[in-house]
């Protein structure tokens, strides 16, 4: 490797994978490859999906803490009289 430019653009090896037969990819690198169009590429953006995850880890504890208020709530409220 000469300089940091060719660092940049240097690939992650896909060429050798297509040479050695490998017709699917799934990446998780942050990176687009460029290869032929019979080669199959799944990218997988681990940041996006754990932003997913964390939201809706949040919903759910959200739900959860309201849902235990509205309990304690009624459990503590004067029961209606007729």
């Amino acid at each position: 490797m000469g300089s940091s430019q060719d660092a940049k653009t240097e690939g992650f090896g896909e060429e050798k994978m297509v040479a050695g037969g490998i017709s699917v990819i799934w990446n998780f690198a942050p990176c687009t490859l460029s290869l032929p169009e019979h080669v199959l590429v799944k990218n997988q953006d681990l940041a996006v999906e754990l932003a997913t995850l964390s939201h809706h880890i949040a919903r759910r504890r959200l739900k959860q803490s309201h849902a235990e208020a509205i309990t304690a709530a009624v459990n503590h409220s004067d029961p209606v009289q007729s």
